[in-house]
């Protein structure tokens, strides 16, 4: 689990206040210092996807309370885009709001190689994707795009994929170009 702030200041009274950019939360969490344990502020909420050429969009909004932790849906949250959290308060609030991520890796990045069968070393061949997950999903397409499970698969680090074609009963030797996508 990992903890971000996100922003830490006054808010604007009525009107928007923008946190820092985040990627990959499950949660929002507010501190507000000037209130105790169990008080907060009532708040509008409005969660935006920042795009390079387009500025911003809003995917999700809300009205909550400083005082509860926000679940960001997963569509929204988990998805490596850069998103921006934007709060309203009726009066100027000191607060911190913080992003939490529950997973240990919140890498939504994948890897994408391609390879043929000159590629292999004795039915196998390694994958060095650098994402950094123990148990990544894989998934092998065949020269037609087709899934196949015509290797088995194993992890042996984080940042590495053992795919091995040694053949089984009369499978047939491979051939074409093989696409292996790691996520």
């Amino acid at each position: 689990m990992t903890i971000t702030q996100i922003f830490d200041g006054l808010t604007l009274a009525g009107l928007p206040t923008a946190s820092d950019e985040f990627v990959n939360a499950d949660f929002l969490v507010f501190a507000t210092p000037t209130l105790g344990v169990d008080e907060g502020y009532e708040i509008s909420l409005a969660i935006k996807v920042v795009l390079p050429a387009l500025g911003e969009r809003t995917l999700y909004e809300a009205i909550a309370d400083t005082k509860d932790a926000i679940r960001i849906p997963s569509e929204l949250g988990q998805t490596g885009l850069t998103l921006k959290a934007y709060l309203a308060t009726p009066y100027q609030v000191a607060m911190q709001m913080y992003v939490i991520n529950e997973s240990d890796n919140s890498s939504s990045a994948e890897y994408v190689e391609q390879f043929v069968a000159a590629d292999l070393t004795a039915n196998m061949i390694t994958i060095v994707h650098g994402l950094g997950k123990n148990f990544p999903i894989v998934q092998l397409y065949d020269g037609e795009a087709k899934l196949t499970d015509r290797a088995t698969i194993s992890s042996p680090t984080e940042n590495t994929v053992l795919l091995d074609f040694t053949p089984i009963l009369d499978s047939p030797p491979i051939t074409g170009t093989y696409t292996v996508r790691i996520a």
